[in-house]
């Protein structure tokens, strides 16, 4: 009877070789797109809130512009504020413009009157923030002094290492 070897010669090593490498090449490549995928998927939810939140304050400042009409002086500043007393009324202020154009508003999560000043604070999906002032001016009706965006979120109370304790 015969024996049949086995025979690893270098070709079956170096073949061997060359399909781990392009095996590990493939799950890296994988593992890439997985993750770009997700990094656009992101950039397109912040994306889309940021602009949420433009068009809801260009909103407001439309129904501000509404209310001055003609009267770019102290008392058409004060029936601005008359009129947007709070969040839930610059909410419906918004909600009625950006009906018009069939938009959803995002949330007026905070708007206050301080020394003459309007601020606005407009929230989309509970991560992206933007603020916004706008200020009585006596030559132009109103002037925007605010108009900043946040990225909101809450930090992890523990990453889940060791402390040393």
């Amino acid at each position: 009877m015969s024996e049949k070897f086995l025979r690893m010669g270098p070709v079956t090593i170096l073949t061997f070789l060359i399909l781990l490498v392009l095996a590990v090449m493939a799950v890296l490549g994988v593992s890439t797109v997985n993750a770009q995928n997700a990094i656009a998927e992101r950039q397109k939810a912040t994306v889309s809130a940021t602009y949420a939140n433009e068009a809801s304050a260009q909103a407001l400042l439309a129904c501000v512009d509404e209310t001055l009409g003609d009267q770019r002086n102290g008392e058409g500043w004060n029936q601005v504020r008359s009129s947007l007393p709070d969040a839930a009324a610059a909410q419906k202020a918004v909600d009625r413009f950006l009906a018009a154009v069939d938009m959803e508003a995002t949330q007026v999560t905070a708007l206050s009157w301080e020394n003459g000043t309007l601020s606005a604070t407009f929230e989309c999906e509970g991560f992206r923030q933007l603020n916004v002032a706008v200020a009585f001016d006596e030559e132009a009706g109103y002037v925007v002094t605010q108009w900043s965006t946040a990225t909101l979120w809450e930090e992890d109370e523990g990453t889940g290492l060791w402390d040393g304790k």
